[in-house]
């Protein structure tokens, strides 16, 4: 290879039972199995012949107009040798997870000004407002008592300040939730109750609790038209929350702290990005997918798009199977021994058992290489 990469073909199998039988002219949409790369004929486990995948086509008519015809031919892989299997992957979907901060607060004193900065890093952010949100929060603790000067007073007070200008702030309010708990740690329903509470029988180790929730939802049209101006958000909102003094320096001195409860996570194999790989490694085959915002190429999309992409769901998660091999370069122009890589990818609903795949191929690498199952060398399922 001339650079670190691999020749990528996506496979959408409307099963993962594979055929046994026939040739690849007997696959039905969507089916897949694996075949003899010289007869096409399905083959059984533990093979040590070069095979192919192959899968059924989707099409439901071999002709789109007088010329253009073999949309019902079957999708095929390279040709691979199992003695250049060098990984087998499965990788599971993973769904969208928000963060979750937790602030702690405590020695609060009365006549006191504490400010908290908050920080929504992130592609929501961005797209929003073209720059990141951030924002000083203040909160006065109110006037001391005669002669009770520097006496502290309950924390659950700048938490319900701070808390109730998170949710009033216009850039802030649709992309945050908070909760607040007292010293008791009882959530606080009514934060307005608590913003003129002044007290000096609080300890100054008595700790309120500001909880901020990342809510955010984009904006989204129920199926993407692959004009230029349609989006579909995947990164998360992060936030980060510091302490200030008068001066902004976030390294001030004071009972406070922060804690991430819940990292967060972005989602992983959901049908949107599924749809646009199976649409990428179409092109490679000709399979055309105007993406013009013109009616006549939306018109052309109805036409010749692959019946399969209308099989995904948008909003599904999908598991992916891996097959990485390489295919050896023995004339090269260069003079020297070289190989390219080709990564076999298999989109299937998420939780789908994919042993029949996966053990075929391992069995097969191994045997070819004269292996035994879990010996010293032998080919393994890697999950992530």
């Amino acid at each position: 290879m001339y650079f670190p990469h691999a020749f990528r073909k996506d496979f959408l199998p409307a099963s993962t039972t594979l055929r046994t039988t026939g040739t690849t002219a007997s696959l039905t949409a969507g089916q897949i199995g694996f075949f003899n790369a010289n007869t096409f004929a399905a083959m059984a486990s533990g093979t040590t012949a070069p095979f192919i995948l192959a899968q059924g086509s989707y099409y439901t008519s071999d002709k789109i107009g007088p010329v253009h015809g073999g949309y019902k031919e079957s999708v095929k892989s390279k040709v691979i040798n199992p003695k250049y299997i060098s990984r087998v992957i499965k990788v599971g979907a993973k769904t969208a997870q928000n963060q979750v901060v937790k602030l702690e607060v405590c020695n609060v004193k009365c006549d006191n000004t504490y400010r908290l900065r908050i920080d929504l890093k992130g592609s929501p952010a961005l797209r929003f407002i073209s720059h990141n949100l951030y924002r000083v929060l203040d909160a006065y603790t109110g006037c001391c008592a005669v002669g009770g000067e520097g006496a502290v007073v309950d924390p659950t007070i700048v938490a319900a300040l701070w808390a109730k200008q998170l949710i009033e702030y216009p850039l802030l309010k649709d992309f945050v939730t908070v909760q607040v708990k007292n010293t008791a740690g009882t959530v606080q329903t009514n934060l307005d109750s608590l913003t003129g509470l002044v007290t000096s029988s609080v300890s100054a180790s008595a700790k309120a609790e500001l909880i901020i929730t990342v809510a955010y939802l984009d904006t989204r049209f129920g199926a993407c038209t692959f004009t230029p101006t349609d989006f579909y958000e995947l990164e998360p909102l992060y936030i980060y929350a510091s302490m200030v003094e008068e001066s902004g320096d976030p390294c001030v001195s004071n009972c406070f702290t922060v804690t991430e409860t819940q990292a967060a996570r972005q989602p992983s194999g959901i049908g949107e990005t599924v749809l646009r790989q199976l649409i990428h490694s179409g092109r490679y085959q000709q399979n055309a997918y105007p993406d013009s915002s013109r009616v006549d190429s939306l018109r052309m999309r109805e036409i010749e798009a692959d019946p399969a992409l209308a099989t995904v769901t948008r909003t599904a998660f999908y598991d992916q199977v891996m097959i990485l091999h390489s295919v050896p370069r023995f004339n090269n122009p260069t003079g020297t021994f070289d190989n390219d890589q080709y990564l076999l990818v298999l989109h299937v609903p998420t939780g789908t058992a994919t042993t029949t795949i996966t053990d075929f191929v391992i069995a097969a690498s191994n045997a070819a290489q004269g292996i035994a199952a879990n010996g010293t060398g032998s080919l393994v399922l890697e999950t992530f």
